[in-house]
């Protein structure tokens, strides 16, 4: 057998062999280097656009507050909870720190989803204004991109060996819910609705901003404390999904893909992981995608909502 017959052989079994011991630790999976070291960020012109999106949005939601302070609604904390972390998320993008990178994404991409909601409303709910809203984060997420969260620009900070796409997709996905369900809750406690159950919506976020952070330490137990809080989420959905809020499916059909998206990472803690497969990463096409999805789907609902009404 020559050299490269037997090079070849050997690097054939080392890609079929198992890299991790059954019922390994995150920590023994993924790697996690020394503290408070710098990451990537977008470059200065994708930075300040993804900034303007953010701009875009928080007026639009500030003349949403300032709308609801004249009607005298009586809930200006909810109001001005997206108006605040709309306006932090145009600093963090900013930021030189995966957290911060993380933070901004998952802002735009909850309020993406929130505006598709809202300009899916009557004409009185001004849906137009869902509209800008889905524009404003759409570009800002689109302007973004993935530069900030590519493994060449975290790897110093943030390098999982094995199943790094799913770790970064559950945080985003986790803050991002995080957010709306405290929206709700602060909503339904502003409005006395006991029966929306805020306390409940509240611990709820608050479970799944812990197990995002638990995350991007790469703990095991963020992995069970993420499950068990989308569970529990799946649970309030079937519970207040009466109220007829359009938001609560939403939140219900997220939860449910968070519960989804760890199990090949928890099979591969009991089996181990092929080398080969460590790299596999989510194509980029795919959020991108949505993105456009729902800007586009906002877009058309706003517009037929304000103009339909007066054409009929």
């Amino acid at each position: 057998m020559s050299f490269e017959q037997a090079l070849a052989h050997a690097q054939k079994d080392v890609s079929e062999t198992p890299s991790l011991p059954p019922f390994s630790s995150i920590d023994a999976a993924l790697r996690w280097p020394e503290k408070n070291q710098r990451v990537a960020r977008p470059d200065g012109a994708h930075r300040w656009l993804a900034t303007a999106g953010a701009v875009l949005a928080v007026l639009t939601m500030v003349v949403d507050a300032a709308i609801g302070i004249a009607l005298e609604t009586g809930l200006s904390f909810a109001l001005a909870t997206p108006v605040i972390l709309l306006g932090l998320s145009a600093a963090w993008i900013h930021r030189e720190h995966l957290g911060g990178q993380l933070s901004a994404r998952a802002v735009w991409w909850s309020y993406l989803v929130l505006a598709t909601v809202w300009a899916s409303g009557p004409a009185e709910a001004l849906p137009a204004a869902g509209s800008l809203l889905a524009v404003g984060c759409g570009f800002a997420l689109l302007a973004a991109g993935r530069q900030g969260l590519t493994r060449a620009g975290t790897e110093s900070t943030f390098d999982p060996i094995a199943f790094r796409g799913t770790v970064l997709a559950s945080m985003i996905l986790a803050v991002s819910d995080a957010q709306l369900l405290a929206l709700l809750g602060i909503t339904y406690a502003e409005a006395g609705a006991a029966g929306g159950h805020p306390v409940a919506l509240l611990v709820s976020a608050g479970l799944l901003l812990l197990g995002a952070w638990g995350l991007s330490r790469l703990r095991v137990w963020a992995v069970g404390l993420n499950l068990a809080a989308s569970v529990l989420v799946v649970v309030l959905v079937a519970i207040v999904i009466g109220r007829d809020t359009p938001l609560l499916p939403v939140l219900g059909l997220s939860a449910l893909v968070q519960l989804v998206l760890p199990v090949r990472m928890l099979v591969a803690f009991r089996r181990g992981v092929r080398p080969r497969d460590r790299g596999t990463e989510l194509s980029p096409v795919v959020p991108t995608a949505l993105i456009v999805l729902f800007v586009i789907v906002a877009v058309v609902l706003g517009l037929w909502g304000t103009y339909a009404p007066s054409l009929s």
